[in-house]
């Protein structure tokens, strides 16, 4: 670095590519950090054919949900209680779009988003309260999603799915 100090950085998962801010283009804002911008790209662009897509499928488009996960997709769409085999389009709205940022807020707070290599620094507490706000991930059933992913639902909506 330029202090002569020095940045090492291990990326076991592979789930990095740079190390620059803007190391993708094709992601979408930041929820943390441009959260008017995140709400903005979604509601400026509803009529975008991913939107069409059911909505387990579309929320995990990082060109829209810029760092979605199996356990957020699983915990967003399981809490919002509504049909995710539907389009996502039917279920956006402001209402939607803050509750996304609620429960995306919710898990890093209680300890989300920390790789095994990589301790969040809000750890002290955490452990049993994340593990009582997942309800679905791991829990519920499941199927396997074209990109080989495995999404966890609500049983009630076993049904829909059998219906694709």
């Amino acid at each position: 670095m330029s202090d002569n100090s020095w940045f090492c950085w291990s990326d076991v998962r592979r789930f990095g590519k740079s190390i620059a801010k803007d190391w993708n283009p094709n992601r979408g804002p930041d929820v943390f950090d441009e959260e008017k911008a995140f709400r903005e790209h979604i509601m400026d662009n509803l009529n975008h054919r991913d939107f069409l897509k059911p909505a387990h499928t579309a929320i995990m488009n990082q060109k829209w949900f810029n760092g979605m996960g199996n356990y957020l997709r699983a915990e967003i769409l399981g809490k919002w209680d509504k049909n995710p085999f539907q389009p996502l389009k039917k279920l956006i709205n402001k209402s939607f779009l803050d509750h996304v940022i609620e429960q995306i807020h919710d898990t890093y707070r209680l300890g989300g988003g920390e790789l095994y290599s990589w301790m969040n620094e809000n750890k002290s507490h955490q452990d049993q309260a994340f593990h009582n706000w997942m309800q679905f991930y791991g829990k519920t059933q499941k199927m396997t999603d074209a990109q080989g992913r495995t999404f966890w639902y609500a049983k009630k909506w076993h049904k829909a799915l059998k219906l694709l």
